[in-house]
């Protein structure tokens, strides 16, 4: 019998992220512990960071990836660094997706 390759999602490794790091997973604004991620390939959120005031108009802003989860109950965002999760992937061997 051929085995199955059970593939991991994107989902997959937010969500155990969220377990291993996370010590407080209540909501800050609700109190309950049940959150959502949004489904793929739409995971990361690109936001616009400002940079250092001196630098020209033209190149003061940057995007910089987050991974958006929400609570179910409440609807309260939390944002995680992209890249502090994409490092905690690649030291488990986890597969970098985009």
């Amino acid at each position: 019998m051929a085995e199955i390759e059970v593939q991991r999602s994107l989902l997959d490794d937010v969500r155990e992220f969220i377990e291993e790091k996370w010590k407080h997973s209540e909501c800050e604004l609700c109190g309950a512990d049940r959150w959502m991620v949004y489904p793929e390939p739409n995971v990361y959120a690109y936001l616009l960071a400002a940079s250092d005031k001196n630098v020209p108009q033209a190149y003061s802003h940057s995007t910089v990836p987050y991974v958006p989860v929400s609570c179910v109950n409440c609807g309260n965002l939390r944002l995680i660094d992209a890249r502090t999760f994409e490092q905690w992937r690649s030291e488990r061997g986890l597969k970098a997706r985009k």
